[in-house]
């Protein structure tokens, strides 16, 4: 779960607390990914927008908290 990687580093980052819900909507995709046979629903048109906002806002926040662990460009 990606929860559980924003639970590891908030102590030393506090302001990674901004992804949560972010990466509550993203999770799923990431098991999706993986198992792509196991059946699960087809996302919408809306449903790949909202996860592009979400996966857009993580890099944000990544690229403005943590720069070198994000190339440039």
């Amino acid at each position: 779960m990606l929860s559980l990687l924003l639970d590891g580093i908030a102590a030393s980052i506090p302001s990674v607390e901004t992804l949560r819900d972010d990466l509550a909507i993203l999770t799923p995709y990431a098991v999706a990914a993986r198992y792509p046979d196991d059946g699960g629903d087809t996302p919408t048109m809306e449903d790949a927008r909202e996860a592009r906002q979400c996966a857009q806002h993580v890099f944000d926040w990544l690229r403005r908290e943590l720069p070198n662990a994000v190339p440039c460009g």
